[in-house]
């Protein structure tokens, strides 16, 4: 998929908020509105703004922890922080905030109970112990059993962790080109969420996608840019998502302070990569879910562990 040259893309659409990233059925069931746009610029937009009207930006809506913690102990989520209000919080769990190479840097994220992404430049090495923090405050350790020096487009690289993630702990869908080309309709100005190496989670506009980069330096007015800041020297490889159905869906990574490269541009290259690292067998465990228009499919089905890609699964019409 890598190579293609857009101006604009499109994302993915959920018709109704029931589903888990760990389940093989989501069903599909909702009306029209901001929530239920088939233009994800539209619904991802709604999912952020909804979400921040009528709080103050300060560090303590935009921090993910109330107790930072240091290595394998001590780490508290936060109760008010802007995703974790209303009914329904954002689930940042595979996000990790720490690992031992390089503390509360070189983040990765969790795309599979067992691999994560970083990026290429900033990479953390073999037998790293890295975290993650489930929505109980459990800290969950794992090793990096294997990180090949393999640069996936501009600034992706792939580590397998030496077991799976509990089911507690979310990891994080990337969506095929194809779904994004055709669904996200108006890139500029569609808001996103990146986390800094502070573990503060901050908004930024969209600016477009080109050369397979996602940028992020699009204008923004109150209360969306209070909630942002610059990226700076220590951001790199954190993750960029943007929300769908009250859920993330991974992005980019930060490379630089304007753009990452945007994960859906390489989803075969990912593919291979996992395969070969192994790690339970799963291919590509992220298929992308959305409805076309109202009440046009009442369900998507996927298996997260038998296809390697699945763009769209039907049951039945209404």
């Amino acid at each position: 998929m890598g190579g293609m040259m857009f101006r604009f893309l499109i994302v993915f659409v959920i018709i109704g908020l029931p589903f888990s990233i760990y389940a093989d059925t989501i069903p599909i069931i909702g009306g029209c509105g901001s929530l239920n746009s088939t233009d994800l610029s539209t619904q991802m937009a709604y999912e952020i703004d909804s979400r921040i009207s009528g709080i103050t930006a300060s560090d303590t809506t935009k921090m993910l922890w109330s107790t930072r913690g240091n290595g394998t102990e001590g780490w508290m989520r936060s109760g008010t922080v802007w995703t974790a209000l209303g009914t329904t919080p954002i689930d940042f769990t595979g996000a990790s905030p720490w690992n031992n190479y390089s503390d509360y840097t070189l983040a990765g994220t969790l795309i599979s109970p067992r691999h994560v992404v970083f990026t290429q430049h900033a990479p953390i090495i073999n037998g790293s112990t890295i975290i993650f923090v489930d929505n109980e405050n459990n800290i969950i350790s794992r090793t990096i059993a294997n990180i090949p020096q393999i640069q996936i487009g501009g600034d992706i690289q792939i580590a397998v962790l030496n077991e799976d993630v509990p089911s507690s702990i979310a990891y994080y869908p990337i969506i095929d080109l194809f779904t994004f080309q055709n669904y996200w309709k108006n890139v500029p100005n569609t808001p996103i969420i990146i986390l800094d190496k502070e573990d503060k989670v901050l908004i930024k506009n969209a600016s477009g996608i080109m050369m397979n980069l996602l940028y992020y330096l699009g204008f923004e007015i109150s209360p969306r840019s209070d909630f942002n800041e610059n990226i700076i020297t220590g951001d790199s490889s954190n993750p960029v998502f943007g929300v769908i159905g009250g859920r993330l869906v991974l992005l980019s990574s930060v490379s630089t302070e304007i753009y990452g490269t945007f994960s859906s541009s390489f989803i075969n290259d990912i593919n291979s990569a996992m395969t070969t690292l192994g790690g339970g067998g799963i291919k590509f465990p992220h298929l992308t879910f959305l409805v076309l228009s109202h009440n046009l499919f009442r369900n998507l089905v996927w298996s997260q562990r038998l296809f390697p890609l699945l763009k769209i699964a039907q049951m039945g019409r209404k």
